[in-house]
């Protein structure tokens, strides 16, 4: 089935628990002032905000959420169930209509973008809330997986009145009764009464979570006993039968490679009060020196190549005519390489001994400009 939406949860807004954090992408190393101006966060900050998202580089393999989705699948294996969902690196958090595909928030992925989305979009998410969110979306690629919504029990036990998908609320609004028995309520916030897909997804993650105790919490709520038991059953009977629809890893919606919005654009970031943060923001002069990489290669080459390729050169003869310590005009090349590279900038090949001169004189006066002031910023 064609992708239609996916099931968002931005519901869940505790802090980042330490046991989450800690396991995010290390900062860049902050020893000396040059790299601390450089290298720091508020000039970090800056660049991500800037950059595409398309071109962070998050890799879902070597992110937070690698061992999360490790765990969930031990879950599942433990339960006895076959199926694996495809994951990968998302806009927002939810199961694509109708597949086993699950996106993940991209911000999660970086210490820095995890703050700046709970700056600027107030919510953030703890590891517990992670685990949740997965064992949620896997409720929804297993409905989806075995075409759950069509058989007649299903439909008597989670209330399906008509069109299963077609039902879900457009405006993503609901009305529930805090007071009802027929649902289980893992977070406080009611939502497995939003709707029929909802309720059992919010079932299956109460079912697989280890530490849920589901038989005693729910033991004076029978509506919602009755449909645990009911999962409990049907995992147990599908969990090694083969998918009834099978997945097609390409029905993803906005993966990250598709979306050239910056992060600021994505997190609607007011830019003028970062810009004033950030000591040591290059892009702009870069991309003066540099030029964007046109649909057609020939004739160009990248610039952080360039760069280093005289970076020998540079280094002696600035620290020649200025007088710094090499370790400045190393930190300097350092950052131009790192964020060329990021912002894919180029040079033609035929000015390559003018574009030398420019980069020369540029790094002369940033260099200059520290050895009197100690900043890089021009005011």
């Amino acid at each position: 089935m064609a992708a239609k939406s996916t099931r968002m949860r931005h519901r869940l807004a505790a802090t980042c628990s330490q046991s989450f954090t800690t396991r995010l992408l290390p900062r860049a190393r902050r020893v000396r002032k040059t790299r601390t101006l450089l290298f720091g966060e508020s000039t970090r900050r800056l660049e991500l905000l800037v950059t595409p998202i398309q071109r962070l580089g998050l890799q879902l393999e070597t992110s937070p959420f690698a061992p999360l989705i490790a765990d969930l699948y031990g879950e599942l294996e433990r339960a006895g169930i076959d199926l694996r969902p495809t994951f990968y690196l998302s806009t927002e958090y939810g199961c694509v209509e109708g597949t086993a595909n699950i996106g993940l928030g991209f911000w999660d992925c970086d210490p820095d973008l995890h703050e700046l989305n709970t700056e600027l979009r107030a919510f953030s998410y703890s590891e517990k809330d992670i685990r949740a969110l997965l064992r949620h979306e896997f409720g929804h690629a297993f409905c989806y997986s075995y075409k759950l919504y069509r058989e007649a029990e299903f439909r008597r036990v989670f209330n399906v009145v008509g069109s299963f998908f077609d039902s879900y609320p457009a405006d993503d609004r609901y009305t529930p009764n805090p007071w009802s028995k027929a649902f289980v309520n893992p977070c406080g916030d009611h939502y497995a009464q939003k709707h029929p897909d909802e309720d059992f997804a919010e079932t299956v993650s109460v079912w697989l979570d280890p530490e849920s105790n589901w038989r005693k919490t729910y033991q004076h709520k029978p509506g919602a006993l009755r449909k645990l038991e009911y999962v409990g059953r049907v995992l147990a009977r599908s969990g090694h039968a083969a998918v009834k629809q099978k997945n097609d890893p390409a029905s993803l919606h906005i993966p990250l490679e598709q979306v050239n919005a910056t992060v600021g654009d994505f997190l609607r970031a007011p830019m003028g009060r970062y810009r004033k943060r950030a000591p040591a923001f290059l892009d702009p002069d870069l991309k003066v020196l540099f030029r964007s990489r046109p649909a057609k290669k020939n004739g160009v080459c990248a610039a952080p190549e360039f760069v280093e390729a005289n970076r020998r050169l540079l280094i002696d003869r600035i620290t020649q005519w200025t007088g710094v310590a090499d370790v400045v005009v190393i930190d300097l090349l350092d950052k131009v390489s790192e964020r060329a590279r990021m912002l894919d900038l180029v040079l033609r090949r035929q000015e390559r001994d003018r574009k030398l001169v420019d980069l020369s004189a540029y790094l002369t006066t940033m260099a200059t400009r520290y050895k009197l002031k100690e900043t890089f910023a021009s005011a």
